[in-house]
């Protein structure tokens, strides 16, 4: 059991606004409040991480400049679903509910939190940049070293995402691989060079933990 929520900015007019054009991103409808969906994820990600071992979310959380799709599992949504609420008043944000179709208005005027239009821009620029590498990797070869080839092409180039793919896939391919001491020093090393690449980025945080993940398994 999961519980939908769609969090999104306030429409331009209130009289043209359905919940149906935010799902099916028209947002020629919506104003641009992509600094309170950014305040938004910073402090809800804070509170919940995506990848905590007790994780309230059913389902990666999937968001843009207009709009955050969010599903609890059912155990948490006692626990989330207030500051979920909470957060987005206090961002000037709309709550729709899919399972009551009700739609919670935010009572402020504007949101609270301040963020560079630098540090806001690139935020968002990163997300695109994932949601194009997640799209392009479903097109790539389905076998297996193919698929790792492509993916280490694109990692060459400086593509962040296909760095973070890279690492994760090749912590898979060595976790049941034994390696000699110097052999696995070296991997642990290349590894880490790349996750430099990515550091601070929001999807860096599976390859780190991936990598950490091998290291306390070679070592037990």
């Amino acid at each position: 059991m999961s519980f939908d929520i769609l969090i999104h900015t306030r429409p331009l007019r209130t009289d043209s606004y359905s919940p149906d054009a935010v799902w099916s991103s028209d947002y020629s409808n919506l104003e641009n409040n992509q600094v309170g969906i950014y305040a938004f994820l910073q402090e809800i990600f804070a509170l919940f991480p995506e990848e905590d071992s007790e994780c309230v979310w059913a389902s990666n959380p999937y968001f843009d400049r207009y709009k955050v799709e969010l599903s609890l599992s059912g155990s948490s949504i006692s626990v989330a679903l207030p500051s979920v609420l909470a957060i987005a008043e206090k961002n000037n944000l709309l709550v729709y509910l899919p399972a009551d179709d009700e739609t919670r208005w935010p009572l402020s005027s504007g949101h609270h939190e301040k963020a560079s239009a630098d540090e806001v821009d690139q935020f968002f620029k990163d997300n695109d940049d994932l949601q194009e590498f997640e799209k392009h990797f479903l097109s790539l070869p389905r076998e297996r070293t193919e698929r790792f080839k492509a993916v280490e092409e694109l990692a060459s180039t400086g593509v962040g995402p296909a760095i973070a793919c890279f690492i994760r896939l090749k912590c898979s391919a060595y976790r049941n691989t034994p390696l000699a001491k110097q052999e696995f020093l070296k991997l642990i090393d290349e590894l880490e060079s790349k996750a430099k690449q990515i550091e601070g980025k929001r999807y860096s945080l599976s390859a780190i933990r991936e990598i950490e993940a091998l290291k306390a398994m070679k070592i037990d």
